[in-house]
């Protein structure tokens, strides 16, 4: 589905508002907290899919255009944009976190390099999030196996909002998440 800027800005801005009302609930600094970086140009955006060989889907090309990646997104999770899709320790680091659910209990993940286009890792953990790059576009979120399928982009944009919520309500009831506070 194609949105327009409007509606991309909007659900930025609310991810981001959010994202401050964690960090500020994130009383023992769990995480780091960043804002979505300043918009890819359309240059940027032709660049990245020579590059890649294939085009960007729609949804998250889009999204690229109003924000061009967000460090701490979700929790310890970055969006990547368009210079770290291309080549950086980033995607390797989702490629080897793809590759090693593929090994083990992931076997049946059925990912490959010219299906798929990481679009989140995980800095510390072992989530990664790839978009299907053929007519679907789905994203799928990968931790040693597939934790859930989001149907487009777009969707997983507003699913990630709701697990954010879940964190901030984690987080005023207490704020070492569980932990002993060690």
């Amino acid at each position: 589905m194609i949105h327009d800027a409007n509606f991309w800005q909007n659900l930025v801005s609310r991810f981001a508002e959010q994202n401050t009302r964690i960090a500020q609930a994130d009383v023992n600094s769990i995480w780091e907290y960043a804002g979505p970086e300043p918009g890819a140009s359309e240059s940027e955006l032709l660049e990245a899919e020579n590059s890649l060989g294939f085009e960007i889907p729609s949804e998250y090309r889009e999204f690229l255009a109003v924000s061009n990646g967000w460090r701490g997104f979700y929790q310890d999770v970055s969006l990547l944009g368009v210079d770290l899709i291309v080549s950086s320790e980033e995607l390797t680091r989702a490629w080897e976190l793809v590759d090693s659910a593929g090994e083990g209990s992931g076997g049946l993940l059925q990912i490959s390099r010219k299906a798929f286009l990481p679009v989140a890792v995980s800095k510390s953990d072992i989530d990664v999030f790839l978009i299907d790059t053929g007519e679907r576009s789905d994203v799928r979120w990968i931790a040693g196996q597939e934790i859930e399928r989001f149907n487009s982009f777009a969707d997983f944009f507003a699913g990630m909002l709701a697990y954010n919520g879940k964190a901030l309500n984690d987080l005023l009831r207490d704020p070492w998440l569980g932990s002993d506070g060690a």
